[in-house]
């Protein structure tokens, strides 16, 4: 609770992302899935369509719920597979000194110069758009990130007291990875995989605005937004569903992130209450 209390934009970050994943959640309870009605095309908001209706005359709200499902399946399996390669091989590579875990450093240097979503559409426009594929994309790019925090981390760890006196000691290299540095890099990985969630979804919009995400008739948020550029500026509210869907939950999970780093990092958190 003192966390909430003391970081009140990341409390507004958590109260944003957890309105999106409830709806998400719920979203079978809450509407039933979108469905055509060419009677009631680029209808604008009314009460029985609160955010209006898409070319295909389908709720723009009943859309943005059931889009919330597969923008989020996107995120957690993206993130999750980033941080299964990106953590054991930062872990490795930061605590062994051996030609080959520089090796898959460099390889990870050579990820991070080029721009990730370049490699995303490359990678979108040969397998073709699914959400797996977006999901593969995404882990290619992302993955380097997680493995460079761990790796400079691992290395700053290497010569510290405690890990000279646990090799002394005959302890495990295994063993002094996974439960003497890895704790103590739980809350790095936790504040770098909550922006990773913020910066997935963007992603995935991004892909799915340039016909590279998943195809119809799953509702995605970037591809109803790339429709809407048709019907502009008449249809207003059409961009305007899709794209306070993503500006909402990317903006939680970024005020979240960085609540925990500030509340996790005791210097940043000293100067933000002298402020």
């Amino acid at each position: 609770m003192l966390f909430f209390v003391r970081e009140p934009m990341a409390t507004i970050g958590l109260i944003l992302f957890s309105a999106i994943v409830l709806l998400a959640i719920f979203a079978p309870l809450i509407s039933i899935e979108p469905e055509i009605d060419l009677g009631h095309r680029l209808m604008g908001p009314s009460l029985s369509a609160p955010l209006g209706t898409d070319r295909m005359g389908v709720d723009l709200l009943t859309s943005i719920i059931w889009g919330a499902r597969s923008s989020l399946v996107i995120a957690i399996a993206t993130v999750s597979i980033c941080v299964a390669i990106g953590v054991p091989i930062g872990l490795v590579a930061g605590y062994y000194r051996h030609w080959f875990c520089e090796s898959l450093m460099r390889v990870s240097d050579v990820a991070l110069a080029v721009p990730e979503i370049m490699v995303a559409i490359a990678i979108t426009q040969t397998l073709g758009p699914s959400i797996s594929t977006v999901v593969i994309a995404l882990s290619v790019t992302y993955w380097p990130f997680w493995a460079r925090l761990v790796y400079a981390e691992t290395k700053s760890m290497r010569n510290e007291i405690f890990i000279e006196s646990a090799e002394a000691l005959g302890v495990s290299p295994w063993r002094i990875m996974l439960l003497h540095i890895l704790p103590g890099l739980t809350s790095s990985i936790v504040i770098r995989t909550s922006v990773g969630f913020g910066a997935t979804i963007l992603a995935a919009s991004t892909l799915g605005c340039l016909g590279l995400g998943p195809p119809p008739p799953t509702p995605e948020w970037g591809r109803i937004l790339s429709e809407s550029r048709d019907y502009l500026p008449d249809a207003w509210w059409y961009p305007l569903a899709p794209g306070l869907a993503i500006f909402i939950t990317v903006l939680g999970f970024y005020l979240f992130g960085d609540g925990l780093r500030k509340s996790l990092n005791p210097q940043l958190r000293l100067r933000s209450e002298r402020w």
